[in-house]
C-alpha cells in the first residue's frame, strides 16, 4: 500500500492511524511513512509494504511500483488498485447495504457509490 499527499505531516499521521487500526495485530513488514527517493526501489520488492510518498515524487515512484500495489491519494480521497491486485471478496448484501447507508450518512462528501 502506498499513501501519497502533498503534506508530510498528513502522510505520517495517516500511516500511524492506519497501523493503529490493526490493533490488536501488528504490522511486521516494511513500514516507511515518508519514503525518501533513494529508497524507491523498495516499491518493486515482492513483499508487503506500507509507505508514503510526497505528491511531487509520485511520478518517479510509479516507475518502481509493483503491479499489485494499492495507491491511496490523501489529497483527492481516491484509491487506485494496481493491475494485478487480487479482487476483494464480496460483502454479504445486507452488510454492504448497511455499510453504504452509514457511509452516506456520516461521510457524504468523501463516499460515493460507484455503480
Amino acid at each position: 500500500m502506498l499513501f501519497t499527499s502533498s503534506s508530510k505531516s498528513l502522510l505520517i499521521l495517516v500511516s500511524e492511524i492506519f497501523l493503529s487500526l490493526l490493533f490488536p495485530l501488528s504490522w511486521t513488514h516494511c513500514y516507511i511513512p515518508l519514503l525518501p527517493t533513494f529508497l524507491f526501489p523498495v516499491l518493486s520488492a515482492p513483499m508487503p509494504y506500507l509507505c508514503g510518498v510526497l505528491k511531487p515524487d509520485l511520478p518517479t515512484a510509479l516507475m518502481e511500483l509493483s503491479p499489485e500495489c494499492i495507491i491511496v491519494d490523501l489529497d483527492t480521497s481516491t484509491i487506485t488498485f494496481g493491475g494485478e491486485t487480487p479482487p476483494l471478496p464480496p460483502l454479504p448484501a445486507r452488510r454492504k447495504a448497511k455499510l453504504e447507508r452509514a457511509l452516506t450518512t456520516h461521510a457524504p462528501n468523501t463516499y460515493q457509490v460507484s455503480r
